[in-house]
């Protein structure tokens, strides 16, 4: 398959490291991700009904600046109803884990037919069968939702995995589709990558912390803004004293958490050849092509082990 490259339009939802923003530091996030390009940025977890307060603090805030993306909430059951759900400016997430019990798939159902404009969230989408998932599709839409998150755990599926889960769920009429992944393994950007190239409309992601990917993919784009990633970069630790070195660049070299685990056809040549010097290795551009032409022509991404065979037989 071949990659989609450069990417020039890229509607990424990304979370943020902390679950709370006051309202003056939500405007300086904001802000960063509309500079970006970002169409989506979550503001944080309503968890118990006190927590409304905040968030409309928040959404006032937005309302009299007017900012240039849409903003978004996760729900949990516990946080019950509140008039705030009618709004259709704002996105309402909620996870529902059909293998949880009844009840509490019931109460995420109730609260998603109360919201506007709800996304539903699906978590192990890829694990499930054919029928099991057609089922929870079901069950969303008739809840009234207006996209859907496939949510992507442990690795799972390879890219043509990404390529078939999503050309079943495309046929279903009215429904927004949402990429994300958790504990990927490194396979994150080629995941999602793949499912950009099949048209899904937005990738979901936090900033700092355990970030899967959406930075990444500011990256891919044509008109990417480096100054403005640097700057974001130092933002986010200054603000939240998190190490966001894996999306500005430059900075990957700030430490090994921060380097991929594994490498695909899809990374770029610069985080090949960091990747490659964080474990000490040969990064010159002949060792990076070697390692992008094995895993072109490898079916899976290339694990540290492997890649050392291949350097050191030369």
């Amino acid at each position: 398959m071949t990659p989609v490259s450069p990417l020039r339009l890229i509607d990424a939802t990304l979370s943020t490291h902390p679950e709370w923003l006051s309202p003056e530091l939500a405007w300086e996030w904001i802000e960063a991700m509309s500079a970006l390009g970002v169409g989506t940025v979550e503001l944080g977890t309503i968890r118990t009904p006190q927590q409304w307060r905040l968030a409309d603090a928040l959404l006032a805030t937005a309302r009299r600046r007017s900012p240039g993306c849409r903003l978004q909430f996760n729900l949990q059951a516990s946080c019950g109803a509140h008039p705030l759900l009618a709004r259709r400016d704002v996105s309402w997430r909620l996870e529902v884990d059909f293998e949880a019990p009844p009840e509490e798939v019931r109460d995420v159902l109730e609260l998603a037919r109360l919201s506007a404009a709800p996304t539903l969230a699906l978590p192990g989408a890829a694990e499930a069968d054919p029928a099991g998932l057609h089922e929870r599709i079901e069950r969303c839409r008739g809840a009234g939702c207006r996209a859907v998150e496939l949510v992507s755990r442990g690795g799972r599926p390879w890219v043509a995995g990404v390529e078939a889960l999503l050309h079943f769920v495309q046929p279903f009429d009215g429904l927004e589709w949402i990429w994300s992944s958790q504990d990927s393994g490194g396979l994150a950007l080629a995941q999602a990558l793949a499912a950009l190239q099949c048209g899904v409309a937005g990738v979901r992601g936090r900033v700092g912390g355990d970030a899967e990917v959406p930075l990444q993919l500011l990256l891919q784009r044509a008109d990417a803004d480096e100054e403005a990633l640097a700057e974001l970069s130092d933002w986010v630790f200054e603000q939240f004293g998190v190490e966001a070195g894996h999306f500005a660049p430059g900075r990957l070299e700030r430490g090994d958490s921060t380097s991929p685990r594994a490498v695909s056809s899809f990374t770029p040549p610069a985080d090949v050849a960091r990747w490659l010097r964080s474990r000490e290795l040969p990064s010159d551009p002949v060792a990076v092509e070697r390692v992008l032409a094995r895993a072109r022509s490898s079916d899976a991404p290339l694990g540290e082990l492997e890649v050392v065979d291949l350097l050191s037989s030369s």
